[in-house]
């Protein structure tokens, strides 16, 4: 209540209307871009943020990955504490709860795929998805930003699918079938990229790892 007064007493009140503007862009062409770009010019970034947008990966994919670095995909971990599975478990590895860190990250099954995607070994320094994405663009090569991310998309939503697989398939992909799925998923995706950007460095990974 204390507080609540000091806040109050800075206040003087006038017979006049009140004014209501907002300072992170144009009044009346405000946009969620205007706060993207007030927190990035701030220092203030969203985690992922990059990756998410800057890519020419498919809206549905973008999505996929807005809801998952905010730690709200359908593991198994969530659907038990919603009621609708009867166990947390990992559908690989029973006994382990599925939740994101360990179904993106740190599950057994992922480490002959990351042993692919990251020879330096650099991937299993960490155990949680920021520490993945850091892995992930260190790791890869060097090629445009839209490029670099759509890679990073095009490996977690290929994850994300042989899970699925597993789960309503009963189908057991192997690391090389998802990195088979990968790359159809960005040889697919490249016709939906600026003709600006240079493909040629996307293009040499793929074919480094097929």
């Amino acid at each position: 209540m204390d507080f609540l007064r000091v806040c109050l007493s800075r206040i003087s009140l006038s017979v006049t209307p009140d004014v209501r503007t907002i300072t992170l862009g144009p009044f009346a062409n405000f946009g969620t871009g205007d706060v993207y770009r007030a927190l990035h010019s701030s220092g203030c970034i969203v985690p992922g943020q990059d990756i998410n947008w800057a890519s020419f990966a498919p809206l549905k994919v973008r999505v996929f990955f807005w809801i998952l670095r905010l730690q709200k995909t359908r593991t198994r971990s969530l659907l038990h504490r919603l009621g609708c599975v009867p166990s947390p478990d990992c559908p690989f590895c029973p006994g382990h709860t599925e939740d994101v860190s360990h179904l993106f990250v740190c599950c057994p099954r992922l480490r002959p795929l990351w042993s692919i995607f990251s020879p330096s070994g650099s991937l299993h320094a960490g155990a949680d998805l920021p520490s993945l994405l850091d892995g992930l663009s260190e790791d890869l090569p060097r090629m445009h930003v839209k490029a670099r991310n759509t890679a990073i998309l095009a490996l977690l939503w290929s994850v994300w699918k042989s899970r699925n697989r597993m789960v309503f398939d009963a189908d057991l992909m192997s690391s090389t079938q998802v990195v088979a799925m990968v790359i159809t998923h960005l040889r697919l995706w490249i016709v939906r990229a600026s003709t600006k950007i240079d493909m040629a460095a996307l293009l040499a990974w793929c074919q480094s790892i097929s």
